[in-house]
């Protein structure tokens, strides 16, 4: 009986493997190469302003060969902070930022809505959502926020400055 069992399990794997390998397949991957990542790094940050309306580019460069230095800190800093490689803060059909850079074959991708709707003085983007300010300061109202949210937020700050910074704001800066 028990050699039923490991039969079915063995016939099992096997097709399971066989449907894995074919699909694997009809992306261009045989069984044992994974799905290709881009090889060059690059940057990317983008204002999107709606999932049905757009997007606009705000930063895309492909760094040279001595700058992935740079990246390679940033995308450590951005896995001890977004072990995914992905921050998603930002309401439903809502516009947000969103930063994309690829270095060390891992890519991050983090979007937020507070740096567009925090460009109105009278606005937070909170741990619980866009709030009014009413008369509060926006260092004020974080100070009493979730800690690990205003810490996401810091780090995504901290990784769009550094990359303006050193790239600019627009190609070619």
């Amino acid at each position: 009986m028990m050699d039923g069992v490991d039969a079915m399990s063995n016939s099992q794997h096997t097709i399971a493997g066989v449907l894995i390998a074919s699909c694997l397949s009809a992306v261009g991957c045989d069984s044992t190469t994974p799905p290709a990542l881009p090889e060059a790094p690059y940057v990317e940050i983008i204002d999107v302003s709606s999932r049905s309306r757009g997007e606009d580019r705000i930063l895309r460069v492909e760094p040279l060969d001595d700058e992935t230095a740079l990246l390679q800190e940033l995308n450590d800093l951005a896995f001890q902070h977004f072990p995914n490689g992905t921050w998603v803060n930002f309401g439903p059909d809502s516009a947000y930022r969103q930063i994309v850079f690829f270095s060390r074959g891992r890519k991050i991708e983090l979007m937020s809505w507070h740096p567009l709707y925090e460009q109105a003085p009278d606005v937070v983007a909170g741990s619980g959502g866009l709030i009014p300010l009413e008369g509060e300061t926006r260092e004020a109202f974080l100070a009493h926020d979730d800690p690990a949210y205003v810490a996401q937020r810091r780090v995504f700050d901290e990784i769009e400055a550094r990359l303006r910074q050193r790239y600019g704001s627009e190609p070619g800066d």
